[in-house]
């Protein structure tokens, strides 16, 4: 009752009680709950609520008499879609399609559907959602788009309306029929790839008549809500065409053109129907309730075969390729800058790193030093490095290493693939990746890409995978199995049949009805895979899938961390090259990842030896072998995701990197491309919202369709915080750092930021503390150095520092500013300077000063009481140094 609003006498009831207050013990009082989501009035938008399932609001537009429909679709949403499956593709049904236009032209009082054809199948995404809109113009056109949310709109079917037509009477039902046995009706259609569930198993009897078949169809009773919401429920209306696939000329097929269609009656939820050949590929329906009253009739439904390759909409979403895009070349200003070896003590605005030769270790080895030099010498501190590179595997092990670090310090590095000469052009362009050929300018460009052929991999030949005991190695090797029918396989790892799981996966691949070996290679032994080469004389194709991990920002690689991933990829990928080519292979696959042709950022070894198979399979290809590079993205619990650290994942869905789930990098395995495909899930709304906060990379820019503004310098931001009063500059700072902290940890807001925890102890890392870095200092439109959040270690402390960095003028009392020094410096800095003995002789200097004077010791306890800071004042006033 108390709860209800009732007041309560609880003296009366609980006499010997008394009130206390709650909760008794503090704590951090933060809603897990979700809060219920307030209705929008449509209304006060000047839209119209349809009332409609599909259909959440519409428009009269002012000009043409035009109407507009709008929804949103999702199996989130509207569950019930995922039992309409075609080759295990979840559909919108045609029936679907024709209901909505119907629904449209009743809003524009043109009721008939006269006819409808449908361009493209309308694809629900097995995340996500798909943008829907239904529009009228004052032609009588219908048309029906469709798109993921921040992509283009997609044209899904196009008519044109009419005026109510009457009934023609319906249909009778005959006497005498030959009854149809459905026992096995929908196992068999799932049997051909037409996967349906509730509420789409609607047909509960069928007959023939001659030519006609006669069905009756019923919707389950957890539908009938919605179909008094529909005209026409589309899994009522879908069912009724099930009494095709009676006829086998019509099995795998699916509307393709409507004509003269009317809805005479709504609601229903269940109806008998009839179907009439009228041509090949082609039916009358009627349809009417139980009563023989007409529901609904089409004059005409055309049907078509549909193959699985026309269904691959929401996997094509995830296929992607770079293509090289031209722009128009830029006014050129002479820009100062010399060459790496002909810097000085200061160094100017621009450094050029020429080409390296040599090998694969000789090449990353040197960029590797030349990197970190420039991240972390004071003389580079105000320059940018260009790094010229080719198109050697090599030279692109070095870009994906300089992509990395750019993604690490974003304004820092450009690549350019040209000459010296076009220095300056390549400034002028503002691009992290330019190419110059001939005076053409060329910029990458993430683009998608359309599928490519079968693969070509032969059933009587031997597949050999590398790294097929690991999580991608092993999914792959499977799917030769079930879908091309390979049954021969060799697997390789490091540890042979000692690999975790190695016996376990020889079993279920043989339980599939393929004969497995599991056999120990060292990749980066040429000589070891040419004895495994040998011993496999049938060799027909071959998938690279081989790895390992060990990330670390660039600054903190070392030459043997880069080559301890470059082998096992890089190296193992060259062998196979160079010691098939003697073979008539029909597929060589390299597994190669996202992060190649990002530059993930805390992953150079690993974008390196990426970039290496993506330009090996680009070379390959240009010498007329067989060759695919697929540059994966994150897989759900597979291969490389399945290790990395959790926060790096959650890192990247923020950034719009999403994880394929098994099944979906299987099928992309298949559908990628050559020489060089990316198949990726990648999350468009979180691209569109770093495009408008100017942060989205340039290589991603093409997938989105907002402007993205560019701009050497971020200093946008800074005027608000240089406009600061002096009073509010702390306060301001301090919140600054721990929002951007917060963002960067995925904490829910900057109060849950202790400013004087250590970072450290929040969670930092190498790699958080340059994500923090970099917004920072987007943020202030100023520089800062690597370690600014080692150097600063509280979010408190990296505040002060900000505000001396905004507001250089600020004046500080000599041992104020000394202390603060002090305080923001880790001992790891005294160290790396050498000072640490310094302070022990001068602490040693000044104990025997103080001795002298205080022979009987009272003052040697407040010498070890002494602070760093005043130790120094103290030492530098009696040192003079």
């Amino acid at each position: 009752l108390y709860s209800s609003g009732v007041p309560v006498d609880w003296t009366a009831l609980l006499p010997d009680a008394r009130a206390i207050d709650l909760p008794t013990y503090p704590f951090q009082r933060k809603h897990f709950w979700l809060a219920p989501a307030a209705t929008a009035d449509l209304g006060q938008a000047g839209l119209e609520v349809p009332g409609h399932p599909l259909l959440a609001a519409g428009l009269q537009l002012a000009e043409n008499d035009g109407t507009v429909l709008t929804g949103r679709l999702s199996l989130a949403t509207h569950p019930w879609l995922a039992g309409h499956t075609v080759h295990d593709t979840v559909l919108l049904p045609g029936a679907a399609l024709a209901e909505l236009a119907i629904r449209a032209g009743d809003e524009a009082g043109l009721p008939q559907l006269t006819e409808l054809t449908l361009h493209a199948p309308l694809v629900i995404p097995d995340g996500g959602a798909i943008e829907l809109q239904v529009a009228v113009d004052a032609s009588a056109t219908v048309r029906i788009h469709s798109r993921v949310p921040g992509e283009a709109w997609e044209l899904n079917a196009s008519g044109v309306l009419g005026e109510a037509a009457p009934p023609d009477g319906g249909f009778s039902w005959p006497d005498a029929m030959e009854p149809v046995d459905l026992s096995t009706f929908y196992e068999d259609l799932a049997d051909r790839g037409f996967g349906y569930g509730e509420p789409f198993q609607g047909l509960r009897a069928a007959w023939r008549h001659g030519e006609d078949v006669y069905v009756e169809v019923s919707l389950p009773e957890a539908a009938h809500d919605d179909a008094a919401r529909f005209g026409l429920h589309p899994a009522l209306f879908d069912a009724a065409l099930h009494g095709m696939f009676l006829d086998a000329d019509s099995a795998g097929a699916l509307p393709f053109s409507w004509t003269d269609v009317s809805l005479y009656a709504s609601g229903a939820t269940t109806v008998r129907a009839r179907l009439r050949p009228t041509g090949p590929g082609e039916i009358a329906l009627e349809m009417a309730d139980l009563t023989g009253a007409p529901v609904l009739s089409v004059g005409s439904l055309v049907v078509r075969a549909v193959t699985e390759a026309q269904l691959r909409g929401g996997e094509d979403r995830s296929l992607f390729s770079v293509a090289q895009v031209t722009v128009e070349a830029p006014a050129v200003t002479r820009v100062s800058w010399q060459r790496w070896e002909d810097c000085g003590d200061q160094a100017p605005p621009v450094v050029v790193l020429p080409r390296p030769e040599g090998g694969l270790a000789e090449v990353t080895h040197t960029v590797l030093e030349a990197l970190q030099r420039f991240l972390t010498e004071p003389r580079f501190s105000g320059s940018r490095l260009i790094v010229l590179t080719g198109s050697r595997p090599a030279d692109a092990a070095a870009a994906g290493l300089v992509r990395s670090a750019q993604a690490e310090n974003p304004g820092r590095f450009v690549l350019l693939d040209g000459a010296e000469s076009d220095v300056d052009l390549a400034i002028a362009v503002q691009e992290p990746r330019v190419r110059v050929d001939a005076g053409r300018v060329e910029v990458p460009r993430l683009v998608r890409a359309e599928p490519g052929r079968k693969p070509d991999w032969d059933p009587a030949r031997t597949a050999l995978i590398t790294g097929g005991t690991g999580g991608i190695g092993a999914r792959l090797a499977q799917r030769l199995i079930t879908q091309h029918g390979v049954r021969r396989l060799v697997l390789t790892s490091r540890r042979g049949l000692e690999a975790p799981g190695a016996g376990a996966l020889i079993d279920r691949l043989t339980e599939l009805g393929a004969e497995v070996r599991v056999e120990a290679c060292d990749l980066t032994d040429r000589a070891a895979v040419a004895a495994l080469l040998e011993a496999i004389p049938d060799l027909g194709g071959v998938v690279h899938a081989a790895g390992t991990l060990d990330d670390g920002i660039v600054t903190a690689l070392t030459a043997e961390r880069l080559d301890s991933v470059l082998a096992p990829k890089a190296d193992g990928a060259r062998h196979l090259d160079e010691l098939t080519r003697d073979r008539e292979l029909t597929e060589f696959v390299l597994i190669s990842s996202l992060s190649g042709v990002v530059g993930g950022p805390g992953q150079g070894n690993y974008a390196a030896a990426n970039a290496y198979l993506d330009a090996l399979a680009e070379q390959r290809h240009a010498e007329g072998l067989p060759a695919r590079a697929v540059a994966y993205g994150l897989w759900e619990a597979e291969g490389m995701g399945g290790v990395l650290d959790p926060a790096l994942v959650d890192r990247m869905r923020r950034d719009g990197f999403g994880a394929l789930t098994p099944e979906e990098g299987e099928s992309l395995f298949d559908l990628a491309a050559g020489p060089a495909a990316v198949a990726a899930k990648l999350d468009v709304a979180s691209l569109r919202e770093q495009a408008r906060a100017g942060t989205l990379p340039a290589l991603l820019t093409g997938l989105v369709r907002l402007p993205v503004r560019r701009s050497t310098s971020t200093a946008a931001a800074a005027p608000n915080l240089t406009a600061l009063a002096p009073a509010d500059r702390p306060e301001a700072l301090a919140e600054l750092v721990r929002t951007h902290t917060a963002q960067v940890l995925g904490f829910g807001s900057a109060a849950e930021v202790d400013p004087e925890r250590a970072f450290t102890d929040l969670g930092f890392d190498s790699l958080t503390s340059v994500e923090l870095r970099n917004r920072l200092a987007a943020t202030a439109g100023e520089p800062l150095g690597a370690t600014v959040v080692f150097d600063h270690p509280t979010p408190a402390a990296l505040a002060a520092h900000l505000e001396t960095v905004l507001f250089p003028e600020i004046e500080l009392p000599d041992e104020d500013r000394l202390r603060r020094a002090l305080a923001e410096a880790p001992i790891e800095r005294f160290r790396e300077l050498g000072v640490l003995g310094a302070l022990v002789r001068l602490t040693e200097e000044i104990g025997a000063q103080e001795a002298e004077q205080n022979p009987a010791g009272e003052d040697a306890a407040a010498i070890d009481a002494l602070d760093v800071g005043e130790l120094i004042s103290r030492a530098m006033s009696t040192s003079g140094d």
